[in-house]
């Protein structure tokens, strides 16, 4: 058991350890992660992406990570608070409009 910080809500509190949970549940046993292995996290700043980048660093895979965040203000935080991340390894989202790979619109079927 840990005490949870007096700055923590109750629910922030009981998700904590889930964000964690799924991390490690998708970098281990969905993706079976291992040693030299290149890893992709989409919404690196989220709990869960800091939670992969924290897991991923700590396996020695530091190197092999790129994240992606939804915006400049997510980007220069992440590279803040983990030094070892290179800026080149941490994506700005482009919007759909400008890439046109993000989104899909989806068709209206035609009725009889």
């Amino acid at each position: 058991l840990r005490r949870i910080p007096d700055s923590w809500s109750f629910e922030e509190g009981a998700s904590f350890m889930v964000q964690g949970l799924t991390a490690i549940y998708g970098l281990r046993k969905l993706g079976n992660i291992q040693q030299g292995d290149s890893v992709l996290i989409s919404s690196g700043a989220g709990g869960v992406g800091m939670f992969c980048l924290k897991i991923c660093h700590a396996l020695g895979l530091g190197a092999s990570c790129v994240t992606t965040v939804s915006s400049e203000g997510k980007r220069r935080f992440l590279i803040d608070k983990f030094p070892w991340l290179q800026p080149q390894q941490v994506i700005v989202r482009e919007r759909a409009t400008n890439i046109g790979i993000w989104r899909r619109r989806s068709r209206k079927k035609s009725t009889p």
